[in-house]
């Protein structure tokens, strides 16, 4: 599991992507510029999906993309 705090993005097609089982855990993300905010994907069949728990976003696009096989909770979302 990948957690961090304070992180901010700028410029980034996907600001962070979660996939294949692994899982990730923010605190106060801030993705500015970007496409996509968020991702969590099952990229490979023999794979489950990505787990992503994110406490205060602050995303400008508002995209998120999460399939069937995924997980995302987003605890403060700002736009």
């Amino acid at each position: 599991e990948f957690s961090a705090q304070d992180i901010f993005i700028e410029n980034s097609y996907i600001g962070t992507s979660v996939k294949d089982l692994s899982s990730a855990n923010y605190k106060n993300l801030e993705i500015i510029n970007g496409k996509i905010c968020i991702e969590a994907i099952q990229k490979k069949q023999e794979f489950g999906g990505g787990k992503l728990l994110v406490n205060n976003l602050i995303c400008e696009v508002g995209i998120n993309l999460i399939d069937k096989n995924s997980t995302a909770k987003i605890i403060g979302y700002e736009l």
